[in-house]
């Protein structure tokens, strides 16, 4: 699992599944370890797949794509005839507009893996910085530079509209939103922003408590902490309480958080809905104080120590394949598939009604969405460790054991 990851949202590690340490070997050594190190901060079971976080994101990255094909394969909901307006149709609706909640999940899954993979070096002592930045840049960047080339060709001969070379370098850099505005044609590189920065800060915080601060360290996390304000500083949090909940990943009363998290995650999700204002319904008043978002990060991060635990993964072992399947492939499915959809706009009208042909239109899109997405994975994101290897070796980086 990686996020992401992604996210994947959420963006991390390799085209591995989902380890607790986001694909870096476990920590095996009871002699080496430092006085006061706590089990609880151990990587799973001698890199075993955590099963269940391979398919929240493989599914957290569908449902993206499914908000996005949805938005221009129909028109909004109280647009269609009355009389397709069925509660199937609601419950559509109501799934393909969640995007914004799988991309929180991926913010999480993210603090999760390469926060708590940071955490991990720290307490065990492997924590390179330079080995940190190869990892994370041919992370990043492998699939994203060609994500962004792939929107320039697409925004300049398909829809008629050139960005330019600051745009594209901006959105290259995780500088949207603060330099110009995300790319029109690839609206979901928004979250990339956030999660550059988060590797950023994490990496320098980390550089400082190993090392001590420099001109670098510092400048970096200025730069971050500047960032984050301009965008919006909770994400920040969403990617630390990820972070943090590596530290209880081994703790009593697993189940009891499971289910209190639950609530909250449902509750969270709900909240996070009922304030976001659309045509369907307007914004609800008594709830604009509630952060429906915060409410639903915390209760995910209370459910990790059970979706993370080596029985799940058990229970889960007959999805172990296709799980890793989806998750090695849902970063790009993320970068590239809104592009891909909005030229497919040109030439599939948007639907007024529900009908079968309006039916099959969508399920044609989404199926040209992932085929797409995966031919432009298969040439770029599944070349990331080779990548990585000639980066290590130009930099004289030896792996972290």
């Amino acid at each position: 699992m990686r996020f992401s990851d992604l996210d994947r949202k959420v963006t991390t590690a390799d085209v591995r599944p989902s380890r607790w340490e986001s694909g870096v070997p476990s920590y095996d050594g009871d002699a080496a370890r430092p006085p006061g190190f706590q089990a609880s901060v151990l990587v799973a079971e001698k890199r075993a797949p955590i099963v269940a976080l391979d398919i929240i994101r493989g599914v957290a990255a569908l449902i993206v794509v499914l908000v996005h094909v949805r938005m221009s394969a129909f028109v909004d909901y109280t647009a269609l005839p009355v009389s397709d307006r069925g509660l199937l149709t609601a419950l559509f609706y109501g799934l393909t507009r969640s995007g914004n909640e799988a991309v929180l999940i991926f913010f999480v899954l993210s603090g999760l893996l390469v926060g708590g993979q940071i955490v991990t070096r720290l307490t065990t002592g492997r924590f390179d910085w330079v080995a940190y930045a190869v990892e994370r840049t041919s992370r990043i960047f492998v699939p994203l530079i060609p994500a962004v080339m792939v929107t320039a060709v697409v925004s300049t001969y398909v829809i008629g509209h050139a960005p330019s070379i600051l745009e594209l370098l901006s959105n290259t850099l995780g500088l949207n939103g603060v330099v110009t505005e995300t790319l029109t044609e690839n609206r979901p590189l928004w979250s990339l922003a956030y999660e550059i920065w988060f590797y950023v800060i994490g990496g320098a915080i980390a550089y400082m408590i190993v090392r001590g601060p420099n001109l670098l360290s510092v400048g970096l996390l200025s730069a971050g902490a500047f960032i984050m304000a301009v965008l919006d500083t909770r994400y920040l949090l969403f990617f630390g309480l990820g972070t943090v909940a590596t530290l209880f990943r081994v703790m009593p009363n697993r189940s009891v958080l499971f289910g209190a998290g639950f609530c909250l995650l449902a509750t969270g999700g709900i909240l996070n809905q009922l304030t976001v204002p659309t045509k369907f319904f307007a914004n609800v008043p008594a709830l604009k104080g509630v952060d429906g978002a915060t409410l639903l990060c915390i209760g995910f991060c209370l459910m990790l120590p059970i979706l993370c635990s080596e029985r799940t993964s058990s229970n889960l072992l007959a999805l172990r394949r296709p799980a890793a399947a989806m998750a090695s492939f849902s970063y790009s499915l993320y970068l590239f598939h809104f592009p891909i959809n909005s030229a497919l706009a040109l030439w599939l009208p948007q639907a007024e009604s529900i009908s079968l042909q309006s039916g099959a239109q969508f399920v044609l899109r989404v199926a040209i969405c992932i085929i797409g997405s995966f031919a432009f994975y298969w040439c770029f994101e599944r070349n990331t460790a080779s990548v990585r290897r000639l980066l290590e070796g130009y930099f004289h980086v030896r792996p972290v054991p």
